[in-house]
C-alpha cells in the first residue's frame, strides 16, 4: 500500500538491507521477521514502482539499481532522529531560541552588547545572540544570518523584508598629529591636499560626495555646487548615490570601518566616513577631531532585514521591532548629540535629508 512510503520501519529496512546487502540480516537489523520483512519490501517496491530486492539471486540481495537511494534514506532517518532527540531534550520550560544577528563594522559592538543585555532582562530570557560582522542582504537572503542591520535600503530583492529605522551621519575626523603635520583645510576643496580614507565593501554606499546645508562637493569633478532649498526625491537619490569613477588626482585610502578607523587614529589621513559610534571614545579622549564641521557624507539609510518567510517568526519579529525602536533612538541621541555638542544642527541636516 501508498502508506508504506510514511512507515519509517520500511526504510529502516532497507537501509539495512542496503548495508548487510542480505534480507535475512536486514529483517534482523530492524527486528522484523523475516516474512513480514518481505512483504514490507514488496509492498514498498509497488508503491515505489522500483525493484528494492534483486530476487534473481540466492540469498536475495539489495538491487543495485536502487543503491542511489541509499544517502538519502540515511538522511531522513537521521533527521528524523536527531527530531526525536531535540524533541526529549525540552522540557516543561520554553525551548531557548538563538537569533543570528549580523551589524556593520562601523558600529562599536559594545552598544550592542549591552542592547542585547537589555532585550534578555527585559523581553525575553530565552533568545541567545549569535552575533556576526558586515553580511549583507544577500547572505540574508541566502540564510547566513536571520536578521542583518544595514547602512543601506536594497532594493528590488525578492523575498526579503527591509524596515528603514534609523536616518544618520557622521563628522569628517582626522588625529590632531596628522592636522599638525599636514595643516587643516579650511574649505573642501582643500582636501584635495590631503590623504582621504574612506570606507568600501560590497554594496556599501561608497562616499562620493560631501554635503554641507546649502552646497554639495561632488569628489569626481572636484566642484562644489549650490543645492535648491527644495529638493525633490528623486534629484535627492541621485545626489546621494554614488559616482561612477575615482578621480586620480585625489589621494585615497578605500578600506573596511577598521581599515579607516585606524588609520585615522595613526595620523595618516582625513577620514571622511566614520560613524560616530566607532569613534565616540576617540572624540571624547581627543585622539580625533572634526574637520571641516559643517560637511558631511550622504546620509546613511539603516535598515533592518530578514527574509518574507520570517514575517511569521514571532521571536524574530519581537526582537527585530524592539532593536529598531530602540536602536533607533538611540543611534540618533548619538550622532545628533555630537552634532550639538560642535555647535551643528542635526534637525537641520535631517530636513534637508542629505
Amino acid at each position: 500500500m501508498a502508506d508504506n512510503l510514511d512507515n519509517l520501519s520500511a526504510w529502516r529496512l532497507v537501509l539495512a538491507l542496503g548495508r548487510t546487502g542480505s534480507l535475512t540480516q536486514a529483517a534482523v537489523a530492524a527486528d522484523i521477521e523475516l516474512s513480514a520483512a518481505s512483504r514490507l519490501l514488496a509492498s514498498l517496491e509497488k508503491s515505489l514502482g522500483i525493484p528494492l530486492v534483486d530476487r534473481t539471486t540466492k540469498p536475495m540481495r539489495f538491487h543495485a539499481n536502487a543503491k542511489p537511494l541509499l544517502s538519502k534514506i540515511e538522511e531522513m532517518l537521521d533527521l528524523h532522529r536527531d527530531l526525536i532527540e531535540q524533541a526529549s531534550l525540552l522540557s516543561e520550560s520554553e525551548a531557548r531560541v538563538t537569533i543570528r544577528f549580523s551589524v556593520p563594522t562601523n558600529i562599536a559592538r559594545r552598544f550592542f552588547v549591552l542592547l542585547m543585555d537589555r532585550y534578555n532582562q527585559e523581553v525575553d530570557p530565552n533568545v541567545d545572540f549569535e552575533i556576526f560582522s558586515n553580511l549583507d542582504h544577500m547572505d540574508v537572503q541566502n540564510g547566513l544570518v536571520d536578521v542583518a542591520m544595514l547602512p543601506y535600503c536594497p532594493t528590488n530583492v525578492s523575498g526579503l523584508h527591509v524596515r528603514p529605522f534609523l536616518t544618520a551621519t557622521n563628522l569628517i575626523v582626522a588625529s590632531p598629529a596628522y592636522l599638525e603635520e599636514n595643516g587643516t583645510p579650511e574649505r573642501v576643496e582643500d582636501l584635495v591636499h590631503h590623504r582621504l580614507l574612506i570606507r568600501t565593501g560590497r554594496y556599501y554606499p561608497v562616499t562620493t560626495r560631501l554635503f554641507s546645508l546649502k552646497e554639495m562637493f561632488d569628489l569626481e569633478t572636484l566642484k562644489r555646487q549650490p543645492l535648491p532649498d527644495k529638493l525633490g526625491l528623486l534629484a535627492r537619490s541621485a545626489y546621494s548615490g554614488p559616482a561612477r569613477k575615482k578621480n586620480r588626482r585625489l589621494s585615497t585610502v578605500y578600506g573596511d570601518c577598521m581599515t579607516c578607523y585606524q588609520s585615522a587614529l595613526a595620523g595618516m589621513g582625513i577620514a571622511l566616513d566614520l560613524s560616530l559610534g566607532v569613534i565616540d571614545g576617540a572624540l571624547k579622549s581627543g585622539q580625533l577631531v572634526p574637520v571641516l564641521k559643517e560637511w558631511h557624507r550622504p546620509l546613511w539609510q539603516n535598515s533592518l532585514v530578514i527574509r518574507e518567510r520570517n514575517l511569521l517568526n514571532e521571536d524574530l519579529m519581537r526582537f527585530m521591532n524592539w532593536f529598531a525602536e530602540e536602536q533607533g533612538r538611540e543611534g540618533r541621541a548619538r550622532w545628533t548629540g555630537w552634532y550639538r555638542k560642535f555647535g551643528l544642527d542635526p534637525e537641520a541636516v535631517l530636513e534637508r535629508g542629505y
